[in-house]
């Protein structure tokens, strides 16, 4: 290997071995090889050259003849024309140009000279939109190449496969090399209105590039100032498309028309205001554009300037001659510029046109104001009723909402769905899977944030907010029905109710068998002849102890006092619990009627077991029996709040209401009949035998007590009221009477407290389950608002992951669901013969056969697996996801804790 300065005694010749080498391969070099070989070549030796070539690896790793010609390498590319065919010069890159697309951008001149002496095409197609090299010298300023290209006769007007000239690419650059270019082009015959595909001209594009230049000296080589392209634009549209105001005023001062319309009808104002060019808008307005033209869609300059939110375009029109008339203008769907504000949501924008004097009670085609759109950000048509407070929940728009609320905006007005704002609200909180109703990996995602901020949010300083708690309050029954409602409720039962609940269950059971064992295991009272606390055949001493009595027994066991004992801590707690109730809710904790009942409880029990020792006196008796009747009454309140027993519980109270409500005038009858009847009846010697202590109509009160066991079917006639003789002086007042009675009392009035009680049954159900939601949530808030900051932060929950399907594909549950569609199946059945009677229509057959064929497949277990089972459960799954989504909003929806 030869160094560079060495010589051998055999002097050679250059040799071409290396250069052939080196056109055969294709691969690049990095930029120090590149600097490396251009030295040696600029130095002139070949030797210098072999020795750089052989020793960094460009015989292995080569130049080709298009990065030679990119680079300007002068003599590889002699090399190349050398070892290579003349077609071979027109080998292409990746991207589809050949040298001679290369050198023509990088304005190499006389590697394009070598190239084209060696047979190289200067009209040659590269690249994907089929290019020549002199569109290639001009799109990229390369003047020295465009004016070779030209002397050697490439075409001029030459079109790439968009139908662009190489002046097309000419006037897209802005500075003095370009400009040199056009008037080598335009030197040359190119035709300054020629146009490409989409009819655009060299004028539409300098227009939009902004080179004033370039423009002066095509209107001034005889460009077409109102030339059209394909959207009917001009190159004045274009100008005010891009704010290019130095274009706009030449193309003017050129004849150029400042109202032309488009293909839309739009004008160089609308394109302005459209893309929001003020400084455009502004010269327009000054020179005279229509600031009331409409486009095809009849919106005006405003309309555009509105629509996209330039404020600063928004001003200067509102400060031209004749735009309060601008405010007034709708578009082809009669909306106005407010409209357009509401729907975009701009605030500034809209508070400008408000102040200006917009109408805020303006309709479109489908009757929304701007106040029902300013409410929803999407293009939702108004139909189905919804309010404007609709669409502000469906977007989640917080602001509107408030503005719609402080206008006092009714939140229960109901659209055609059923649902009202604040449905919408819960509903948007709920995600689900889009698995099937019946899937068992059915997903749904709950968000609670809205119910139940938590203990941090500002609402909950003083007291934690609950949304339900409201929902109560206004009795917002399909609200509290929810599923998400439903959720919550569930998950804070799982997470801390239930087990406090339940403590609590057990601590008033705790006290309910001691106060019944203290009752057993204690002589009753029996007819006290005395009212003093002491029983008469008790001796006691001064200092209070009981001894025993006459018989010798013991009237205070061992066992009474420990049952004593445990009544007595009972009791104690049950006040110290209630009275920390008291103070945590105060006036609220007053208006609760079962709350007065505990206090009634405690106080009648602590007189009952009270002084420890001695036996309970008649008084005590008394307080025992109130406190034992209030006790079980307590324990069947308690049990409201369990749900297999607890709806059943209300709806009990809610009969006993109703009832109550009409016992005043059940007590009206009751007094006319006893006093008419303790007038006729009081003196009757043949009443009980004359006996005037067993008379019931010897006074007042006796009678009137007996009017009410007679309503109830104990007349006794036959003792009471025969023989009519022995009824003198008014056995005939007396029979008339009784059958007024009996006609009103047993049958009218009897009948009416029935009916009621049992007349909407349905109703009171329903009524019953909501009251036993309110029960849940009171409970469930009192327990947590009752607890400290950082144990309530550790219960909050914000988000649930839920599977309502989980544990249905079990055997017991698949038999279960089976054997509640044959009960419902067989109902309908005979609901459907009846029915079937009285048309007169045989249908025993068929049902015969039906409940047979029923009966067998639930009678068997091993009928789970037989596909007639699955598919009766399959459409049973199917039936109940259709009800659902039909009923979704007529019927409560329930999670059972």
């Amino acid at each position: 290997m030869l160094k560079p300065n060495a010589r051998d005694d055999h002097q050679r010749k250059p040799s071409a071995v290396p250069f052939v080498a080196l056109s055969k391969t294709s691969v690049q070099l990095p930029k120090y090889r590149l600097a490396t070989l251009g030295k040696a070549l600029s130095r002139g030796s070949m030797d210098n050259l072999n020795y750089k070539m052989t020793n960094t690896g460009l015989l292995t790793r080569g130049i080709s003849l298009i990065q030679a010609a990119r680079d300007g390498l002068v003599e590889v590319v002699e090399c190349h024309i050398d070892a290579i065919s003349a077609n071979n010069i027109h080998d292409v890159d990746e991207d589809g140009f050949t040298a001679l697309h290369h050198a023509a951008r990088y304005n190499r001149v006389k590697v394009l000279e070598l190239l084209v002496n060696a047979g190289g095409d200067l009209n040659i197609k590269g690249g994907q939109d089929e290019i020549r090299p002199l569109h290639m010298a001009c799109r990229y300023n390369s003047g020295s190449a465009t004016q070779f290209l030209l002397a050697r006769g490439a075409e001029v007007n030459v079109r790439d496969i968009k139908g662009k000239t190489p002046l097309h690419y000419a006037t897209r650059r802005g500075h003095n090399v370009v400009t040199k270019v056009c008037e080598l082009l335009l030197d040359n015959h190119a035709e300054v209105n020629c146009q490409k595909h989409n009819l655009s001209t060299p004028l539409h594009v300098a227009a939009t590039c902004g080179n004033i230049e370039i423009a002066r000296l095509l209107v001034n080589r005889g460009a077409e100032v109102n030339c059209r392209d394909c959207e009917q634009m001009t190159p004045i549209h274009k100008a005010a498309l891009y704010n290019k105001v130095d274009i706009i005023r030449l193309l003017m001062n050129r004849g150029g028309d400042i109202n032309a319309k488009d293909k839309k009808n739009m004008n160089p104002l609308h394109c302005a205001c459209w893309k929001g060019q003020t400084e455009a808008v502004e010269y327009l307005l000054i020179h005279g554009a229509q600031i009331a033209e409409a486009d095809c869609s009849l919106k005006t300059a405003l309309h555009w300037a509105v629509q996209f939110g330039h404020y600063e375009t928004l001003e200067t029109l509102l400060k031209v001659r004749g735009w309060k008339n601008l405010l007034e203008l709708s578009d082809k769907n009669d909306q106005t510029v407010l409209h357009y504000a509401a729907y975009m949501g701009n605030v500034s924008v809209l508070k400008t046109l408000l102040e200006s004097g917009a109408r805020t009670d303006a309709k479109d085609q489908e009757e929304r104001t701007p106040l029902h759109i300013a409410a929803h950000t999407h293009c939702v048509s108004c139909y189905h009723q919804n309010t404007a407070l609709h669409y502000a929940c469906s977007g989640g728009h917080a602001e509107a909402v408030q503005l719609l609320l402080d206008k006092r905006a009714n939140v229960m007005l109901k659209n055609t769905y059923d649902q009202s704002p604040l449905e919408i609200v819960l509903d948007h909180c709920v995600e689900r899977s889009s698995r099937d109703d019946s899937d068992p990996n059915l997903m749904m995602v709950f968000d609670y944030q809205y119910l139940d901020p938590g203990p941090e949010d500002e609402s909950s300083k003083m007291n934690r907010y609950f949304a339900m708690n409201t929902m109560i309050s206004y009795e917002r029954d399909k609200l509290l029905s929810h599923p998400l409602c439903q959720s919550i409720l569930s998950q804070k039962w799982v997470k801390f109710g239930r087990s406090i609940f339940f403590i609590n269950l057990c601590t008033y059971l705790g006290y309910l068998f001691s106060l019944m064992m203290y009752v057993i295991s204690m002589d009753s009272w029996s007819h006290p002849e005395t009212s003093l606390c002491i029983a008469p055949t008790v001796r006691i001493f001064p200092n209070g102890t009981v001894i025993e009595d006459q018989d010798g027994e013991t009237h205070m066991s061992t066992s009474s006092k420990l049952w004593a004992f445990f009544v007595l801590i009972f009791v104690c707690l049950f006040f110290i619990r209630e009275f920390f109730k008291l103070i945590s809710q105060k006036g609220k904790y007053l208006l609760n009627f079962f709350h007065w009942i505990v206090w009634v409880l405690v106080a009648a029990t602590t007189i009952f077991i009270y002084p420890r020792g001695h036996l309970p006196c008649l008084v005590q008796w008394r307080a025992g029996w109130v406190a034992l009747f209030l006790a079980w009454i307590n324990f069947i309140m308690y049990l409201r709040r369990i749900d297999f027993v607890g709806i059943y519980v209300i709806m009990f109270v809610t009969v006993l209401v109703s009832l109550l409500k009409a016992i005043v005038m059940y007590f009206l009858f009751i007094w006319a009949f006893a006093g008419s009847f303790y007038i006729m009846l009081s003196g009757n010697q043949n009443l009980n035998n004359g006996d005037e202590d067993t008379n019931p109509y010897s006074n007042i009160w006796t009678a009137a007590l007996n009017i009410v066991i007679m309503t109830l079917g104990e007349i006794e006639y036959v003792d009471n009221f025969l023989p009519v003789s022995g009824l003198e002086p008014f056995s005939i007042d007396t029979n008339i009477l009784l059958l007024i009675f009996l006609f009103l009392m047993p049958i009218v009035l009897m009948n009416l407290m029935i009916g009621i009680a049992v007349g909407d049954i349905e109703q009171v159900q329903h009524n019953a389950y909501l009251k036993r939601i309110a029960l849940q949530v009171d409970l469930l808030y009192n327990i947590e608002n009752n607890m400290p900051k950082f144990a309530q932060r550790k219960v909050y929950i914000r988000r649930a992951n839920v599977k309502p399907n989980e544990g249905t594909t079990t055997v017991f549950h698949k038999i279960k669901r089976m054997k509640s569609i044959q009960i419902t199946l067989q109902q309908q059945s005979s609901l459907l013969h009846q029915i079937a009677a009285k048309l007169n229509i045989s249908t025993s057959g068929q049902q015969q056969e039906t409940t047979s064929i029923i009966g067998s497949t639930i009678g068997q277990p091993d009928g789970l697996s037989q596909n007639t089972l699955y598919d009766n459960f399959d459409i049973m799954q199917r039936t109940r996801s259709v009800r659902v989504a039909v009923d979704l909003n007529d019927r409560p929806r329930s999670i059972i804790f």
